[in-house]
């Protein structure tokens, strides 16, 4: 099954018997054909010309189509299903109304984001032949902050716990950026150096496959346990993303600028009026088939025997929570090995 991605202002999208015609205008003649039976999930990224008839179709064989902006942020999704499955939805409401509810399931789910950023940067370490320094003061930090869940009595306390770790995981993650494209601080909205560009998309990109999983398993998306204070976003996919970030998104965009994957001139697009930092269309596209690689890759997840892949365990990870919430099941975060 392939993932189409969209990436073109100057393409357009018909559906001919139960094919997707693509054409590339600014080509002449220039066409793909592609069975709509062939697709597992559809990216839109900017405004490429979708007909009607494409989109009804994508929602008819519920596959999932993401709109991302230029600005690679998420625009929104085709519900392909919502409406199945209340009863499910009804229990997630109840439960994530409970704030030891809500307590139990972000420190299990800030723990794990954190001890896999801790093994992050003894893959990196390892990689690159360093000799890990124990005595770093962000190290320390970073396990602080782990050993502090366990004292953390509301979600708020969770969330504070959650920027300090993060805070150290970053400045010492920050040593192993190329001087090209160095990282200094995390910025957003908009990125404002070609790292947080990268981090950004590839964030964007996680969040999508979270979002696509929570919804194929009739969840609710806008209401999650850590980020339930937001009013306007998808706060379980936001949730359920977190232990997913360093392993996905931070490992990748440290290969993919350390090995050269991307140039600093050439990659990168400058917006003048917000001073945000932006992938250039065919630096997408590069990332994104980084990204599907990654996805794909097969790999042994911490306390387990056999191979996933993180699209997998993604899934896997979604279909934990459900049963927990309807089941009281206990929850399983997933862990890098």
């Amino acid at each position: 099954m392939a993932t189409l991605v969209l990436n073109n202002d100057s393409i357009s999208v018909n559906l001919e018997s139960d094919h997707l015609i693509i054409r590339q205008h600014n080509i002449d003649g220039d066409f793909q054909t592609l069975p709509v039976k062939d697709l597992e999930r559809v990216i839109v990224i900017g405004k490429p010309a979708i007909t009607f008839p494409v989109l009804a179709r994508l929602m008819d064989r519920h596959i999932p189509c993401s709109f991302l902006s230029k600005g690679e942020r998420l625009r929104g999704s085709l519900d392909t299903g919502s409406y199945r499955n209340v009863a499910r939805r009804m229990v997630q409401y109840d439960k994530l109304r409970e704030d030891g509810e809500c307590r139990v399931l972000a420190c299990g789910v800030i723990e794990a984001k954190l001890r896999n950023a801790r093994r992050v940067i003894q893959r990196v370490c390892a990689n690159r032949g360093v000799v890990f320094p124990h005595d770093d003061e962000h190290w320390q930090g970073l396990n602080a902050s782990i050993d502090d869940l366990c004292h953390a009595d509301d979600v708020e306390v969770v969330r504070g716990i959650e920027g300090v770790g993060s805070f150290h995981y970053f400045r010492f993650l920050s040593l192993f950026f190329p001087a090209t494209m160095p990282f200094t601080v995390r910025s957003r909205q908009p990125p404002l150096d070609e790292a947080n560009a990268v981090l950004s998309f590839c964030y964007t990109v996680l969040m999508n496959e979270v979002l696509s999983a929570v919804r194929l398993h009739s969840l609710d998306p806008g209401l999650g346990f850590l980020h339930k204070d937001r009013l306007i976003g998808p706060s379980l996919a936001l949730d359920l993303m977190e232990p997913f970030r360093p392993s996905f998104a931070d490992l990748l965009t440290i290969n993919l600028l350390s090995h050269g994957r991307l140039n600093a001139e050439r990659d990168f697009e400058h917006d003048q009026d917000s001073g945000g930092v932006y992938l250039a269309k065919e630096a997408r596209g590069r990332v994104l088939s980084a990204c599907e690689t990654a996805l794909s890759r097969r790999f042994v997840p911490l306390g387990k025997s056999e191979h996933t892949t993180l699209r997998l365990a993604i899934d896997e990870q979604v279909v934990c929570l459900v049963r927990h919430l309807e089941q009281g099941s206990p929850m399983e975060w997933f862990r890098l090995a």
